[in-house]
């Protein structure tokens, strides 16, 4: 072979391979510019999802980010929270320091009409009906000194004027210092107030057996009166929030110290349900240990009190050959008080509010001894006759209606009754609240039953009330 032939192969063999290279590099970029075409194609699909998706969250408030958000904010503000947060314990520990004076009181004017059951049944003439006028006053100082120490007094001025059909008037002022009493603490260890007090102890309405300390019950006839404390000198124990223990030194009429009497009560807490035990002591009396439970069972707040006493305090009368007896119960003697609570919504929420309540009082008398003339006539002269305690089973209801007739009204429905004796009170009542801390009330109460019982011995039929209270 010539070098003609040797060079035109060279050029040959150079020809097709540049050809093919350039075919491949071809192919190449066409795969390449498919690969980039899919790629941005399937980018710019997942950009445009993303944004879409972002605008939503946006458009929704994305709750998500504003608490990302706000827990970065709160762990860049929390330094400055927590140094901030001395100032303000002390500007409220400066608040609770404040001394201050404050008055308060209430202004009451009342009025009496009484019938006699013998008139309403046309066996009389009226002349033991009577009109009784009452103007009465309460004064509160509430006086707040540093370290919690705190005064207070509820002093009481009434001005009574009754007048009998017959003829009859009487004339009377009274004054009295309903509570006076100091209270301070050691450490907000131990809380103590010296002095004339209202103690709460009981979780029954009416009727209080574990109440051993108070020397004046609840009225049926007045439920709102400002009732007198007793003097003596109150401990509380805290324990934490669940765990309390009181004790409670009475001086009430003492004249020594071993006059003085001893109570105490131990009250804790478990879920719904708060119990306490409870005793009272005084030298040559008989002790009194006590215990109640309140607590809430489907819709009813239910509680219950009840005591033992180790014999009886106050002789009774029981007649013997004619003639009046005293006699003692022997042996532990009980009373117990059940109370239940349903609240109903009408037009408003809670509205009906309806009470029930059934005492036994192992102290009280079985039997009507007001049917025996000389049994009655004996127990009106020594003064032994506490009403609503006087039997040993009672049962009362107490209703009551808010916002009704009209909104600024309340309607009452409360009885009482003695179930030895089968005497019974019923009392409905009216409230309006004519303005901002004044209020005009009505009552009616009736009396029934036999005509010689605990709620009729003393002749009463019916007894009408209307009153106006000024609070300020």
């Amino acid at each position: 072979m010539g070098w003609k032939s040797y060079l035109k192969n060279t050029y040959l063999r150079c020809y097709f391979s540049a050809r093919r290279t350039q075919n491949a590099l071809q192919l190449s970029l066409f795969k390449a510019r498919n690969e980039i075409r899919v790629f941005g194609i399937f980018h710019v699909r997942c950009f445009f999802v993303v944004g879409f998706v972002f605008f939503l969250l946006l458009c929704s408030g994305s709750s998500v980010f504003a608490v990302e958000s706000a827990g970065s904010l709160d762990s860049v503000q929390e330094a400055q929270l927590f140094e901030n947060a001395e100032p303000v314990k002390q500007e409220l520990q400066a608040q609770v320091e404040k001394e201050s004076v404050g008055f308060s009181g209430q202004l009451q004017s009342r009025n009496w009409y009484a019938m006699t059951r013998d008139w309403l049944s046309g066996h009389g003439t009226g002349a033991k009906n009577s009109l009784t006028s009452l103007t009465q006053g309460n004064l509160f100082l509430d006086v707040r000194l540093k370290k919690g120490i705190k005064a207070f007094a509820n002093v009481e001025i009434q001005d009574y004027s009754t007048k009998v059909t017959s003829g009859t008037s009487s004339l009377s002022t009274l004054f009295a210092v309903k509570e006076l009493f100091i209270d301070f603490n050691a450490n907000q260890a131990a809380y103590v107030r010296v002095g004339k007090q209202l103690v709460q102890w009981g979780r029954t309405f009416f009727w209080n057996p574990t109440d051993l300390v108070n020397i004046e019950k609840r009225s049926f006839l007045d439920l709102n009166r400002q009732r007198e404390g007793t003097y003596g000198t109150r401990i509380h124990l805290p324990f934490g929030a669940e765990k309390n223990l009181y004790f409670f030194v009475s001086n009430q009429q003492a004249t020594n110290l071993d006059q003085l009497a001893l109570s105490s009560k131990y009250e804790w807490v478990t879920d719904k349900t708060e119990m306490s035990v409870s005793f009272w002591a005084k030298p040559y009396k008989p002790m009194v240990v006590g215990y109640d439970v309140s607590s809430r069972f489907l819709d009813l707040d239910l509680a219950c009190e009840t005591t033992l006493q180790f014999a009886d305090s106050k002789p009774k009368f029981e007649l013997k050959n004619g003639l009046a007896s005293e006699y003692r119960y022997s042996g532990i003697i009980p009373r117990v008080a059940v109370n239940a609570t349903k609240t109903f919504d009408a037009n408003y929420k809670e509205q009906i509010s309806y009470t029930t309540e059934i005492f036994y009082n192992g102290l009280g008398y079985s039997s009507n001894v007001f049917a025996n003339p000389v049994l009655a006539q004996n127990l009106v002269s020594s003064g032994q006759i506490e009403s609503m305690y006087h039997s040993q089973w009672y049962a009362a209801q107490f209703l009551s209606v808010s916002k009704f007739p009209i909104s600024d009204t309340t309607l009452s429905l409360n009885s009482i009754f003695n179930l030895n004796d089968g005497s019974f009170i019923v009392s409905p009542a009216l409230n309006w609240a004519i303005i901002d801390h004044l209020s005009v009330g009505t009552a009616v109460s009736f009396f029934g039953g036999p005509k010689d019982a605990e709620f009729t011995y003393s002749g009463s039929g019916i007894l009408t009330e209307l009153s106006l209270t000024a609070q300020f």
